[in-house]
Protein backbone atom coordinates (compact mmCIF):
# COMPACT_ATOMS: atom_id res chain seq x y z
CA UNK A 1 0.00 0.00 0.00
CA UNK A 2 1.35 3.80 -0.80
CA UNK A 3 0.19 6.79 0.52
CA UNK A 4 -0.25 9.62 -1.40
CA UNK A 5 0.74 13.11 -0.60
CA UNK A 6 -0.28 13.61 2.53
CA UNK A 7 -1.39 10.37 3.87
CA UNK A 8 0.54 7.44 5.98
CA UNK A 9 0.21 3.94 6.79
CA UNK A 10 0.49 3.21 10.08
CA UNK A 11 0.15 0.39 12.38
CA UNK A 12 -2.80 1.04 15.39
CA UNK A 13 -2.56 -0.59 18.55
CA UNK A 14 -6.05 -1.19 19.95
CA UNK A 15 -6.16 -1.44 23.84
CA UNK A 16 -8.63 -2.77 26.18
CA UNK A 17 -8.71 -0.69 29.21
CA UNK A 18 -6.22 -1.17 32.20
CA UNK A 19 -4.20 -3.13 30.30
CA UNK A 20 -0.65 -1.56 29.08
CA UNK A 21 -0.59 -4.43 26.51
CA UNK A 22 -2.34 -3.86 22.65
CA UNK A 23 -5.42 -6.29 22.26
CA UNK A 24 -5.24 -6.07 18.75
CA UNK A 25 -2.56 -4.49 16.42
CA UNK A 26 -4.32 -2.78 12.81
CA UNK A 27 -1.57 -3.35 10.38
CA UNK A 28 -1.49 -1.13 7.30
CA UNK A 29 -4.28 1.58 8.62
CA UNK A 30 -4.18 4.80 6.25
CA UNK A 31 -3.80 8.15 8.64
CA UNK A 32 -3.38 11.73 7.68
CA UNK A 33 -0.27 13.65 8.41
CA UNK A 34 -0.86 16.95 10.01
CA UNK A 35 -3.96 15.70 12.03
CA UNK A 36 -3.05 17.79 15.52
CA UNK A 37 -3.10 15.69 18.24
CA UNK A 38 -3.94 17.96 20.57
CA UNK A 39 -7.53 18.62 19.30
CA UNK A 40 -7.28 21.86 18.55
CA UNK A 41 -9.75 21.69 15.79
CA UNK A 42 -13.23 22.05 14.52
CA UNK A 43 -12.93 18.33 14.38
CA UNK A 44 -10.56 16.25 16.62
CA UNK A 45 -9.20 12.68 16.44
CA UNK A 46 -11.86 11.47 17.98
CA UNK A 47 -14.38 12.12 15.16
CA UNK A 48 -11.55 11.04 12.52
CA UNK A 49 -11.45 7.71 13.15
CA UNK A 50 -14.31 5.39 13.74
CA UNK A 51 -15.04 1.71 14.41
CA UNK A 52 -17.90 0.14 13.08
CA UNK A 53 -18.11 -3.70 13.85
CA UNK A 54 -20.75 -4.63 12.58
CA UNK A 55 -19.68 -3.71 9.04
CA UNK A 56 -16.16 -4.70 10.03
CA UNK A 57 -14.49 -1.42 8.67
CA UNK A 58 -12.46 1.49 10.66
CA UNK A 59 -13.39 4.57 9.18
CA UNK A 60 -11.50 7.56 8.57
CA UNK A 61 -11.95 11.26 7.58
CA UNK A 62 -8.77 13.18 6.25
CA UNK A 63 -8.04 16.75 7.53
CA UNK A 64 -9.09 18.02 4.25
CA UNK A 65 -13.08 16.66 5.70
CA UNK A 66 -13.62 15.75 1.52
CA UNK A 67 -14.28 12.24 1.34
CA UNK A 68 -13.67 9.46 3.97
CA UNK A 69 -11.75 6.14 3.86
CA UNK A 70 -12.49 2.67 4.70
CA UNK A 71 -10.23 0.30 6.52
CA UNK A 72 -11.30 -3.51 6.66
CA UNK A 73 -11.36 -4.83 9.80
CA UNK A 74 -12.81 -8.14 11.20
CA UNK A 75 -12.61 -7.54 15.43
CA UNK A 76 -13.75 -10.94 15.85
CA UNK A 77 -11.13 -12.46 13.86
CA UNK A 78 -8.26 -10.46 15.21
CA UNK A 79 -9.72 -11.19 18.96
CA UNK A 80 -9.68 -15.08 17.71
CA UNK A 81 -6.08 -14.79 17.02
CA UNK A 82 -5.25 -12.49 19.95
CA UNK A 83 -3.91 -14.67 23.14
CA UNK A 84 -5.04 -12.20 25.64
CA UNK A 85 -7.89 -12.01 27.47
CA UNK A 86 -10.46 -9.68 26.20
CA UNK A 87 -13.86 -8.52 26.77
CA UNK A 88 -15.52 -6.14 23.63
CA UNK A 89 -18.86 -4.77 23.07
CA UNK A 90 -19.35 -5.20 19.22
CA UNK A 91 -22.50 -4.12 18.82
CA UNK A 92 -24.59 -0.39 18.38
CA UNK A 93 -27.87 0.62 19.58
CA UNK A 94 -30.69 2.05 17.94
CA UNK A 95 -29.76 5.85 17.97
CA UNK A 96 -33.85 6.97 18.32
CA UNK A 97 -37.01 5.65 19.52
CA UNK A 98 -40.62 6.46 19.18
CA UNK A 99 -42.83 8.23 22.15
CA UNK A 100 -45.59 5.00 22.52
CA UNK A 101 -43.28 2.60 21.09
CA UNK A 102 -40.85 -0.29 22.50
CA UNK A 103 -37.30 0.33 21.89
CA UNK A 104 -35.41 -2.81 21.57
CA UNK A 105 -31.72 -3.84 21.56
CA UNK A 106 -30.16 -7.07 21.83
CA UNK A 107 -26.27 -6.47 22.91
CA UNK A 108 -23.39 -8.45 21.48
CA UNK A 109 -20.02 -9.06 22.80
CA UNK A 110 -17.19 -11.26 22.88
CA UNK A 111 -14.58 -12.51 25.60
CA UNK A 112 -11.88 -14.97 25.57
CA UNK A 113 -13.87 -16.43 29.04
CA UNK A 114 -17.52 -16.79 29.08
CA UNK A 115 -20.54 -16.71 29.62
CA UNK A 116 -21.00 -12.70 29.65
CA UNK A 117 -23.27 -11.14 32.21
CA UNK A 118 -24.83 -7.96 31.86
CA UNK A 119 -26.53 -5.59 34.32
CA UNK A 120 -28.46 -2.65 34.01
CA UNK A 121 -26.89 0.30 35.76
CA UNK A 122 -28.80 2.56 34.94
CA UNK A 123 -31.75 3.87 32.48
CA UNK A 124 -35.28 5.25 32.26
CA UNK A 125 -37.95 4.00 34.30
CA UNK A 126 -39.24 0.93 32.81
CA UNK A 127 -36.46 -0.04 31.28
CA UNK A 128 -35.36 -3.82 31.62
CA UNK A 129 -32.61 -5.83 30.72
CA UNK A 130 -32.48 -10.08 30.46
CA UNK A 131 -29.42 -12.27 30.86
CA UNK A 132 -28.84 -12.37 27.57
CA UNK A 133 -28.24 -8.94 27.03
CA UNK A 134 -31.82 -7.92 25.51
CA UNK A 135 -32.56 -4.37 26.39
CA UNK A 136 -36.68 -3.17 25.62
CA UNK A 137 -38.38 -0.56 27.53
CA UNK A 138 -41.62 0.30 26.48
CA UNK A 139 -41.18 4.23 26.08
CA UNK A 140 -44.15 6.03 27.31
CA UNK A 141 -46.32 8.19 24.93
CA UNK A 142 -46.00 11.52 27.72
CA UNK A 143 -42.23 10.81 27.79
CA UNK A 144 -40.64 14.63 28.84
CA UNK A 145 -37.35 14.11 27.76
CA UNK A 146 -35.43 14.44 24.18
CA UNK A 147 -33.19 11.34 24.80
CA UNK A 148 -32.36 8.94 27.62
CA UNK A 149 -29.17 8.09 29.11
CA UNK A 150 -28.48 4.12 29.58
CA UNK A 151 -25.32 2.49 30.98
CA UNK A 152 -25.02 -1.48 31.11
CA UNK A 153 -22.39 -3.33 32.64
CA UNK A 154 -21.23 -6.19 30.92
CA UNK A 155 -18.87 -8.59 32.37
CA UNK A 156 -16.87 -12.25 31.88
CA UNK A 157 -16.04 -15.17 33.83
CA UNK A 158 -11.84 -13.58 34.26
CA UNK A 159 -13.68 -10.60 36.21
CA UNK A 160 -13.27 -8.23 33.01
CA UNK A 161 -15.86 -5.21 32.87
CA UNK A 162 -16.81 -3.12 30.82
CA UNK A 163 -19.99 -0.43 30.60
CA UNK A 164 -21.64 0.12 27.25
CA UNK A 165 -23.60 3.81 27.54
CA UNK A 166 -25.42 4.86 24.98
CA UNK A 167 -28.11 7.63 24.65
CA UNK A 168 -30.97 6.77 22.81
CA UNK A 169 -33.40 9.72 21.43
CA UNK A 170 -37.07 10.17 21.97
CA UNK A 171 -38.79 11.14 18.43
CA UNK A 172 -41.78 13.01 18.94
Amino acid sequence: MVPITGQAVVDLGVYALGDARPLISLHKIILWEGINNWDREAIGNDQRIHFLPAAKLIVTLPPSNDRIVLNRFDVEDALAKSDLDYLVVTSQPPATAAKGGVFSYQITAKARKGPIKYRLESGPEGMALDETGKVTWKVPADFKGTDADVIVRVSSDSGREAFHTFKVEIAR
